[in-house]
């Protein structure tokens, strides 16, 4: 008995062992199985991910050699290089407007946030249209709204039509550096700005910074929004202007009406006022803010209403 039992042959004939893979229904933290001896016959052996390599970009300087000195040339020229890159005046407009070129802004709403856009070109129908405070308004078959200008076909190419289109509003330039900055941004504030309306002043004044609103000089405005919505507009635009620091204008031009006045009153004839006197409280009420700005700005009451044209 001892002896059977002590065979190995024997044993192994009768008590057959097969090789079965170890079945695991859970995974390790590592992603490998943690026991190292395995009795499978294919083991998997995990494959070390290649380490990218990632060039580091140089924080050196460019070498002087490479390096224009753009400061380093005279005043004139670089004057020259400002006019070409700053935004050209707006074009096309009409006859007696040819003269006093300006450059003229709208409002625009991008991403639920209101700014101001320049415009290229204003045709005569458009400038007609923003006379009478129907600019912003869309175009609909009865009649109602802004009228659309007529669109000739020309046979002028794309490229001949491309070099004849005035630059638009690009003021990267300004945002180099500050030496460029106090060279170039007079150049464009200077300018005479002219708003389609109110909302447009107020979208301008609110992004300027106050060294961008003391270099403010003309600025024009050709609708005084009145409605009930945006009544408040024009006080919020001058008010922005109070704010910002915009103490340095030369002229204010309101080239609109700002309201429908009437000499007499059907409540009592004792307070019949004449219509100057009503316009003159309308524009004080509405521009109050600014006046007194720079009214302690320059150390005269009256010296924001010399301003006014």
């Amino acid at each position: 008995m001892t002896s059977t039992f002590n065979d190995p042959e024997l044993l192994a004939s009768r008590y057959p062992k097969r090789k079965r893979v170890e079945v695991r229904y859970f995974s390790s933290d590592n992603g490998s199985d943690s026991d190292a001896s395995t009795d499978s016959e294919t083991e998997c052996v995990p494959m070390n991910k290649r380490a990218r390599t990632r060039t580091a970009r140089s924080s050196k300087p460019l070498p002087k050699h490479k390096v224009f000195p753009f400061m380093s040339l005279p005043a004139e020229l670089r004057n020259k290089i400002y006019e070409e890159c700053l935004p050209d005046r707006t074009q096309n407009l009409t006859t007696e407007d040819r003269d006093n070129s300006a450059i003229w802004f709208c409002s625009k709403q991008k991403s639920y946030q209101r700014s101001v856009k320049q415009l290229i070109s204003l045709e005569d129908q458009e400038l007609d249209n923003m006379q009478w405070g129907r600019y912003y308004r869309p175009y609909r078959p009865t009649g109602r709204g802004r009228g659309q200008p007529n669109h000739e076909e020309s046979e002028i190419s794309d490229a001949e039509a491309a070099e004849k289109t005035p630059k638009r509003l690009g003021l990267n330039i300004l945002a180099v550096c500050k030496a460029i900055y106090r060279e170039a941004a007079p150049m464009l504030y200077s300018e005479h700005l002219v708003f389609a309306d109110t909302g447009a002043l107020m979208a301008f004044a609110s992004h300027l910074s106050p060294m961008s609103a003391r270099l403010l000089r003309h600025i024009e405005i050709r609708i005084w929004i009145s409605t009930r919505s945006r009544k408040s507009m024009g006080f919020a635009a001058m008010a922005m202007l109070a704010a910002k620091g915009a103490t340095n204008i030369n002229r204010l031009h309101i080239n609109c009406e700002i309201g429908r006045f009437w000499s007499y009153c059907w409540r009592e004839k004792a307070r019949q006022q004449k219509v100057p006197k009503r316009v003159a409280r309308k524009v004080y009420r509405e521009c109050y803010l600014w006046l007194e700005a720079v009214g302690m700005k320059k150390g005269d009451a009256r010296a924001g209403s010399r301003c006014w044209s």
